[in-house]
């Protein structure tokens, strides 16, 4: 064989040999899987759907000049389910009414009025419902009004109100729809109860249980603070910065751009970013809403039943509450909220539990009876101390407290509650001073 041949065959193996080990090296994959970041992006808890946090929180049906209320879940749930199936046509321009205009609008025989605890930015809402144009709409509302009479001959009216303005945006849907969810509605009437209208401060009023309503109180025992390290690497940038000071009643995690502590004697956490401090600019409330529920999505903030309750642009505030069997949950330490703070580019404080407050029962609930509405409004104009034009609303609720004997157990009772000069209180602590005497 020539000496050239065997070269160029030599060359050639070498070069082959060369390609082989390059597409290995590019190819090879290592026998475990990179956990790390799966660790980092763990969420908390699961995504939620804004009509999950944006929840009415009564349903009444006036007819016959009665009126019935509910805030059953699973009867709010339907509904709500019912009205993303609807084909509404296309919002128009708001009217303003007088107070007593709008009033005796709402309740209106044959309507079906549906209460949120606070005014939406319909562009948000909008995106469970569907619109037949998807023009942008700076229409708020506090409350639908679905018609079940008034309308033309194929289609049935639904209102979105904003009773802070006295604005009402109306649409409409095909007369079919309408009448298939009051055929289904009717059916449910057995579950709602009797309610009744009573007379607040500054021409504010309010629908209230007619009679006496059954509660029941619960005791739940919280986690330990094993959730502080998810919340840390899901709210620092850089996890792998932050540094650690631990004390006995609180933990503080810190890196150059922000401080996470938690107060370990509430359960509580607060996350502050200093560098989006920026109160003066002003904010959109529909984009406020929006970033504030994908904020808590992100991390899967949401461990327990917490819905949209508040919203004050001024301060560029949102607050989510915590929620059990239909009513709101209130506490004198902020225990039951989730509560933003924004500064134009980001969060600027974060303030919430960071356990689930409704972890492991701990005993059987208690039954327990609370008197009627009326009966409770009486008693509060009773108290010389408590002027009328400051009662703003009145509500039942839950007050969460933790337990005297066991600091990790929570007691969940049933109250009347009132808000009163813009504050949630006990109604049966209004008026009176700190030592507890009138």
């Amino acid at each position: 064989m020539k000496f050239e041949t065997v070269k160029t065959i030599i060359l050639s193996l070498l070069v082959a040999g060369s390609i082989y080990l390059t597409w290995s090296i590019w190819t090879y994959k290592p026998g475990y899987d990179p956990i790390s970041k799966d660790v980092i992006n763990t969420p908390i808890s699961d995504v939620k759907k804004i009509q999950d946090i944006i929840k009415p929180n009564k349903i009444l049906l006036h007819q016959n000049h009665t009126h019935l209320g509910t805030v059953d879940d699973t009867e709010i749930e339907r509904v709500i389910k019912e009205l993303q199936k609807w084909h509404f046509f296309d919002i128009g321009n708001q009217k303003t009414f007088s107070e007593t205009e709008l009033r005796y609008f709402i309740q209106e025989d044959n309507h079906m009025e549906i209460d949120f605890p606070n005014r939406i930015p319909f562009e948000v809402y909008k995106a469970i419902l569907q619109i037949n144009k998807k023009q942008t709409s700076n229409v708020y509302f506090d409350r639908i009004v679905i018609d079940f009479e008034k309308g033309t001959q194929k289609e049935r009216n639904v209102y979105f109100i904003d009773t802070e303005n006295r604005k009402i945006a109306s649409s409409s849907i095909s007369i079919n729809e309408i009448q298939s969810f009051w055929n289904k509605t009717k059916q449910k009437q057995s579950e709602y109860q009797p309610y009744e209208s009573i007379e607040l401060g500054r021409n504010h009023y309010t629908f209230v249980p007619k009679s006496q309503t059954q509660m029941w109180s619960y005791k739940f025992s919280v986690k330990d603070k094993d959730e502080l390290e998810s919340f840390k690497k899901r709210l620092f940038s850089d996890p792998n910065s932050v540094q650690k000071s631990e004390s006995t009643d609180k933990i503080e995690y810190i890196n150059s751009t922000s401080l996470m502590k938690a107060d370990l004697k509430n359960n509580m956490l607060y996350f502050v970013n200093p560098s989006s401090e920026n109160l003066s600019y002003t904010s959109d409330p529909r984009i406020l809403l929006k970033q504030s529920i994908d904020f808590v999505n992100d991390h899967g903030g949401w461990t327990d039943e917490y819905r949209y309750f508040d919203l004050d642009n001024s301060n560029h505030e949102v607050i989510f509450r915590l929620y059990m069997d239909g009513y709101p949950v209130f506490n004198s330490e902020d225990m039951a909220e989730i509560q933003q703070f924004w500064g134009d580019n980001d969060i600027f404080q974060y303030q919430r539990p960071y356990v689930s407050l409704l972890d492991v029962p701990v005993n059987t609930p208690s039954k327990k009876y609370l008197e009627s509405g009326k009966t409770v409004l009486k008693d509060l104009l009773a108290n010389s101390n408590v002027r009328k034009d400051d009662i703003q609303d009145l509500a039942i609720g839950y007050q969460l407290q933790k337990d005297p004997k066991t600091s990790d157990v929570l007691s969940f009772e049933p109250k009347w509650y009132c808000l009163y000069q813009g504050t949630w209180s006990p109604a049966s602590e209004i008026g009176r001073v700190q030592n507890g005497m009138e």
